[in-house]
């Protein structure tokens, strides 16, 4: 990356638009930039780093986040602009800041400006991509912050780590080893459930002391010595079976014949019953034909009782009509007289209603005189009422006084008991509170104690492995020594007589496997095993005693931390048990005395509210006894209003009888309503005497013609009838016999078709039955019911020892199948997970895969600095990293020292004097650029950037250092160096010099 013009406006000490072009500068490619403390030389790097990356050189200035300038107008916008090079490609970034606080960025390519990015997020991404480096790494190679230069000389090895990581991405070899690592604790831990599993399986099925490694065959034994066992009871089973069919097949056998004989004893007997009824169901059905003729002849003696009852009904409505008329004659010549007299009395009317009016009037007035005199009455009560009123209300106020000072000796009380019963409660909370913690500190010390007995128990466990496995060593090494003493025979035991020897090349081999020394690979391999189970049972104990012990640690300082929390004393469990007891006696007296004060001040609250009640009951009293006083004047005013008017209406003549004269104008009113009643009720009814009379006599006539018609016709119908009954061959009285039985047609035709039907049927029956059951006897059932059960119950216990070997076979073929697979499973996680336990031993002990890679990039940086470090030293010092680990397990470190070729001795980097340490660190700088640029061909590192550090050097260390600036120079790079140091300034003719002046801020000139 070469910058080529740099614009900044109200950013950091440029309050001004601040201009400055870089390709001025390019012909010496090297140049100074100068100024006084504080005149804003660093903020140049700072608007480099904010144009590409958003942030400043420096981390100091980066955690302030304020960029804006201070001398900057309250409507000015902060913007920093930055053209600049990449491998001949040109680009253009702007980063702006308004006045109200927004962000903004503009990116483009000079060669597309039509498409332009402006998100943040874009812009950073397409940034990194371009120049191949991300912001740290930006600082720690192509812009050295101030006071930022030694830290990477000094840090420690974990920083050195994460900035090697950040620049040459090393963290997928870690994922890659994580990666490991995880598949190789899935294994691990899979080989362990797995063998867990078969030990439970082999356990569920009662087989014990059998080892994964030498596969289900013991279960497999067990299931073939079951399935024997249960073919066996199968067939003993199938036996029983048989004999319980043949039992029941006998039984069936005899009840079939019972019940044969049965049948036909039962059939035989219906038989005789049935054929001795039969006379008499002939003369039944002889019977039954004479009701059938009956039924034929009854329509005709139907129409005739018919036509009988026309008639008489036709005489009695004749004889009734007849009646009628008569009486409705008489009726009109009383009804004539009735008029007469009614027309004499409504005459008198109009007299008697001028009567009832005047006693009305009367009547009214003698209402007046009751009212009044009511009204005064009460009027007289009322104000009896209120006198007495006024007294009792006098003495409720008098009562009201003394309810107010009993009431104010209650409040006080309640007070008092109120904040008794809230000290007490408080005393509960706290002896609550110090019970809680005894109860805490007796748990903690609980769980200690059973920590402390699991430590002992594991310790023990953990001896006996220790001394399992040294025996199991001992074995294994002894079967190894004489392994390694038949090696050579064990290699011969491949060889063929006549074919060449893989290692010797001779076709003779005169030793044979006799001569192996005695070397047994069956023992030799059990020895193996056993030192590997041992070694692996101990290491799980050790795991456990080590969870324990940590464990254990973690409750001792979580009871130390509570003991200090709480302040109370470190005691035995005995002691906190008798404290807490004591505690809560103590809680139980309080809740005891909390309970008596409550109540009393429940009793002393009833007793206020009692009286606030009743004093409630009595406000207003004094209102009210005002408010009667007023009435008794009011009242008295209205009783004389009502004694005057009663003195007038006496004089006026109502004080009379009013119940007398009510009933006397009430009979007026009845007579008068009487009389015109009955004077219009004469007279219709007179009217409709004289209309029932003519239509009565209409109707008479009519019915005398029906009358005679209706007995020609009756005379016809009974002849008609004689006549049908004496044709079929009945007398007058059979006839009257049989059709009273008509209704009974149905069932004697159903009696008699059932009948004949059952005979047949028991005849049929009889016939079927009598050639099977000549010559049967009964058989007695209970003896062969007796001989069904006892098979029943063999049988029965045939199959329960089948159901329970049936479910011991599936049983146990479920957990053949589960050992099966557990230990196919096993065999191929063994495989693997031997693969990964070299694979994660070679990735994980020792240099890890990312340390690895880390430090052949860092061997690669220290081989570079040293060639600049050995110029800029005069050959005195070498930059070497530290090889001191004790041991193979920790991590190889990235910490420095400096090989002194003055004292032929190493000593650690942080031991140089600041002039040296500047140019160590320079030296690591340039030799992590040269390298970082020479293995990645996306970092292009065309300028250098370093602020400050060369004050502390001395002319010939000065001399050198720029002598390998120089050289970076003619490499065809460009180096910006900030400095004070004035002999930079005479060797280094291009200057960017930076002043500033108050309150204008700073600005830049090139010379």
């Amino acid at each position: 990356m070469k910058p080529i013009r740099l614009r900044m406006n109200a950013f950091l000490g440029f309050k001004d638009e601040c201009s400055i072009d870089f390709t001025k500068l390019y012909d010496d490619r090297i140049f100074l930039i100068t100024g006084a403390t504080g005149a804003g030389k660093t903020s140049i790097f700072d608007g480099i780093c904010y144009a590409l990356y958003g942030k400043a050189s420096s981390n100091d200035r980066d955690k302030a986040d304020c960029y804006r300038s201070q001398l900057a107008g309250a409507k000015d916008d902060m913007e920093v602009e930055l053209e600049f090079s990449v491998r001949g490609e040109k680009y253009n970034i702007k980063r702006t800041e308004t006045a109200k606080g927004t962000s903004k960025v503009l990116f483009y390519r000079e060669s597309d400006r039509q498409n332009p990015l402006v998100k943040a997020r874009e812009v950073n991404q397409e940034i990194e991509t371009i120049l191949g480096l991300t912001l740290e790494q930006f600082k720690k190679i192509v812009m050295i912050p101030q006071g930022e230069f030694r830290e990477f000389l000094a840090s420690s090895t974990k920083d050195k780590s994460d900035i090697l990581k950040k620049l040459f991405s090393t963290e997928v070899y870690q994922d890659f080893q994580d990666r490991i690592k995880a598949k190789y604790d899935e294994s691990k831990k899979l080989d362990s459930e797995l063998i867990l599993r078969f030990r439970e399986a082999m356990a569920e099925a009662g087989i014990t002391d059998q080892d994964i490694d030498m596969g289900e065959g013991p279960l497999k034994d067990k299931l073939e010595a079951t399935e024997i066992e249960k073919i066996r009871i199968e067939a003993e089973a199938s036996e029983k079976e048989a004999l319980l069919k043949a039992s029941e097949a006998e039984i069936l056998a005899a009840e079939d014949n019972n019940r044969r004989l049965a049948a036909f004893r039962t059939a035989e007997k219906q038989l005789n019953e049935l054929s001795s009824e039969e006379p008499k169901v002939i003369s039944d059905s002889k019977f039954l034909d004479g009701i059938m003729k009956a039924r034929l002849i009854l329509p005709k003696e139907k129409e005739l009782v018919s036509k009988t009852r026309d008639l008489e009904k036709a005489g009695k409505s004749l004889e009734t009509a007849l009646m009628e008329t008569g009486k409705n004659e008489k009726l009109r010549e009383s009804l004539q007289k009735e008029k007469e007299r009614s027309d004499r009395e409504y005459s008198t009317l109009d007299a008697l209603k001028a009567e009832k009016s005047m006693k009305a009037d009367l009547l009214e007035k003698s209402a007046s005189l009751e009212s009044v005199r009511k009204k005064a009455e009460s009027l007289q009560k009322e104000r009896a009422r209120l006198e007495k009123e006024k007294d009792t209300l006098s003495e409720r106020l008098r009562k009201a006084e003394s309810l107010a000072a009993e009431e104010a000796a209650l409040k006080g009380d309640e007070g008092r008991l109120s904040l008794q019963v809230s000290d007490l409660k408080i005393v509960k909370l706290r002896l609550e509170g110090e019970r809680k913690l005894l109860l805490d500190a007796h748990r903690l010390v609980k769980k200690l104690e059973g920590e402390r007995e699991k430590l002992e128990k594991a310790g023990t466990e953990e001896k006996g492995w220790k001394r399992r496995s040294g025996e199991c060593m001992h074995a294994f090494q002894a079967a190894e020594e004489t392994r390694k003493a038949s090696l050579g025979a064990i290699l011969r035991m491949d060889l063929v007589e006549g074919e060449p020897c893989p290692v010797c090349g001779s076709c003779s081999h005169p030793l044979t496997v006799a001569d192996a020394g005695g070397f047994d690979e069956e023992s030799y391999l059990s020895a193996q095993k056993a030192l590997e189970n041992s070694n692996r049972e101990l290491a799980r104990s050790e795991q456990k005693l080590e969870g324990i012990r940590s464990s254990l640690s973690e409750i001792e300082a979580e009871v130390k931390e509570f003991y200090a929390a709480s302040g109370l004393n470190e005691t035995t469990i005995d002691e906190i048990i008798r404290e807490g007891t004591a505690k809560k006696d103590l809680i139980t007296r309080a809740d005891e005395e909390i309970a008596a004060a409550e109540e009393k001040r429940t009793k002393a609250s009833r007793e206020l509210q009692r009286l606030r009640g009743e004093i409630e009951g009595l406000e207003g009293v004094k209102e009210r006894l005002d408010s009667i006083s007023s009435y008794l004047q009011k009242a008295s005013e209205e009783l004389g209003a009502a004694r005057g008017e009663e003195r007038t209406l006496v004089e006026q003549g109502a004080d009379i009888d009013i119940k007398a004269v009510s009933h006397e104008i009430e009979a007026l009113g009845q007579r008068i309503e009487a009389i015109g009643k009955a004077h219009e009720s004469i007279a219709a009814s007179l009217k409709e005497t004289d209309l029932k009379l003519t239509a009565l006599s209409e109707r008479s006539g009519t019915l005398a013609a029906l009358k005679e018609a209706l007995i020609t016709e009756t005379l016809d119908l009974r002849n008609e009838l004689e006549t049908s009954i004496a044709s079929e061959g009945l007398s007058v009285d059979e006839y009257d016999l049989l059709k009273g039985k008509i209704p009974e047609i149905p069932v004697r035709e159903r009696e008699i078709r059932n009948f004949y039907e059952g005979l047949n049927k028991a005849r049929g029956a009889y016939s079927q039955l009598e050639g099977d059951c000549s010559g049967r006897a009964e058989i007695p059932l209970l003896p062969l019911h007796e001989k069904k059960e006892n098979a029943e119950a063999r049988l029965e216990e045939a199959r329960k020892s089948l159901s329970s070997v049936d479910k011991e076979c599936f049983k146990l073929a479920g957990l053949l199948v589960k050992a099966e697979e557990t230990v196919s499973r096993y065999k191929a996680n063994r495989e693997r997970f031997g693969a990964l336990s070299r694979l994660h031993s070679t990735a994980s002990v020792g240099r890890s895969f990312e340390t690895f890679v880390q430090s052949y990039y860092f061997d690669g940086i220290l081989g570079m600095a040293n060639k600049r470090l050995w110029k800029m030293s005069e050959g005195r010092f070498q930059l070497k990293r530290k090889e001191d680990q004790a041991s193979r397990r920790e991590k190889i470190g990235l910490d420095l020292n400096i090989n002194d070729a003055y004292t032929g001795r190493e000593r650690d980097v942080l031991s140089l004097s600041g002039g040296e340490s500047f140019k160590a660190s320079l030296a690591l700088a340039l030799g992590l650029s040269d390298f970082l640029e020479s293995s990645r061909g996306s970092v292009n590192l065309e300028t250098i950037f370093i602020d400050e550090g060369f004050g502390s050097l001395d002319q010939d260390s000065l001399e050198n250092a720029l002598g390998c600036l120089m050289d970076l120079n003619v490499s065809g790079r460009i180096v910006g160096i900030i400095s004070h140091v004035s002999e930079l300034k005479e060797r280094i003719p291009r200057k960017i010099t930076v002043k500033s002046k108050p309150g204008a801020g700073s600005f830049a000139e090139i010379s």
